[in-house]
């Protein structure tokens, strides 16, 4: 990584990510990954410095930081034989982890550049299908729609907005 090395860092995606610990779905819930990524951050400089790299600290204010918000919180909630009820009730706590580490990203790690991916009809997924007779109507229908209502806490930051009506 030399003074006019085009190398990006990059994220490595993690598949059925969830924004709240959801024991038995996926290890790597939010909080882990912005562990990971603050401890990284923490040591950029070192790490410039080892490999006399002249990228500085402003890489961090001009990345895009994508985040999912919602599908996996929610299939997860199916998945652990949640009911509708309990999944939605506890969709303030996902939006609410969700908006504090993004919020975190702005503030304590520089990032100025957002893409947020909103959920779409759980009750269209394979998963939904299957364990809970979907088909985008029914009892799980509403619960992408209750994630949109509750994303302006979200957009008031400015990050995004909501597409899924």
């Amino acid at each position: 990584m030399g003074p006019t090395s085009r190398r990006r860092v990059r994220p490595i995606p993690v598949p059925q990510n969830t924004t709240l610990h959801q024991s038995g779905f996926s290890p790597f819930s939010l909080n882990v990954q912005f562990n990971q990524f603050s401890d990284f951050h923490r040591r950029w400089p070192q790490t410039i410095k080892l490999h006399n790299n002249s990228a500085g600290a402003d890489v961090f204010s001009r990345a895009l930081y994508t985040f999912d918000i919602g599908q996996n919180d929610l299939t997860a909630g199916y998945f652990l034989n949640m009911s509708t009820d309990q999944v939605r009730d506890y969709v303030p706590d996902v939006v609410d982890q969700f908006s504090s580490m993004v919020k975190s990203v702005y503030d304590d790690q520089g990032g100025r550049h957002f893409w947020i991916h909103n959920t779409g009809p759980v009750g269209c997924l394979p998963y939904v299908l299957v364990r809970a007779g979907g088909g985008g109507g029914g009892s799980t229908s509403g619960d992408a729609r209750l994630l949109s209502t509750r994303w302006p806490s979200i957009s008031t930051a400015g990050c995004g907005m909501p597409w899924s009506s």
